[in-house]
């Protein structure tokens, strides 16, 4: 059986709100964390996945510190613009950031665990991959929605995306297979490709 979800009234958290493994702090319009999930970290940092999403959260202090055994972190549909780093959470290997504003992702970098990244609908060019490169186990990317991907010529991210991270397996909800990457290889490597 799935761990239990624990909901939290904001209005009123406490310590015991947050004793579980799994807790689900959405739709609260939070604009920071609540204190009792920072001070969290004297429970031995029991939480695992943590539900973020639609907030009004601006950044994520705290999380790293109050959280440092998280395994799943979806922080979607919220303003931010800035990461902490997320060097420390060593089992992080699923982490939902879509429809933020961020647009640098450099401090995912020393996340080794991270399996499955969804960035969809923030600011990120083309130069905010390259960092992703350092993701060696992640398998499912989503960048929907980005900027990089409305450069010339089309597909250039996506096919960036692919020979930065080799063993991708899905691409924005798609199947990567070798055809995809050959195909990213010789684009890259035509005349022009360079250039742009």
């Amino acid at each position: 059986a799935p761990p239990p979800v624990r909901r939290c009234n904001m209005a009123n958290v406490e310590d015991g709100d947050l004793d579980g493994p799994v807790v689900d702090l959405s739709c609260r319009s939070l604009k920071e964390l609540p204190a009792a999930l920072r001070g969290a970290q004297r429970g031995g940092g029991a939480v695992r996945e943590l539900n973020l999403a639609f907030n009004a959260l601006s950044s994520l202090l705290g999380v790293v510190e109050a959280c440092p055994c998280l395994e799943r972190l979806v922080a979607s549909h919220n303003q931010l613009r800035t990461l902490p780093n997320f060097g420390t959470l060593s089992c992080l290997c699923r982490l939902d950031l879509s429809h933020n504003r961020l647009a640098d992702v450099s401090p995912l970098a020393a996340c080794g665990a991270l399996a499955e990244l969804w960035l969809a609908s923030n600011a990120l060019e083309l130069p905010a991959l390259l960092p992703l490169a350092k993701l060696g186990a992640l398998k499912d990317l989503v960048l929907l929605g980005n900027p990089c991907l409305a450069i010339s010529p089309s597909g250039l991210a996506k096919r960036a995306a692919l020979l930065l991270l080799p063993d991708l397996a899905s691409l924005d909800a798609e199947p990567v297979g070798a055809q995809a990457r050959a195909e990213a290889a010789a684009f890259m490597q035509a005349p022009g490709a360079k250039a742009a």
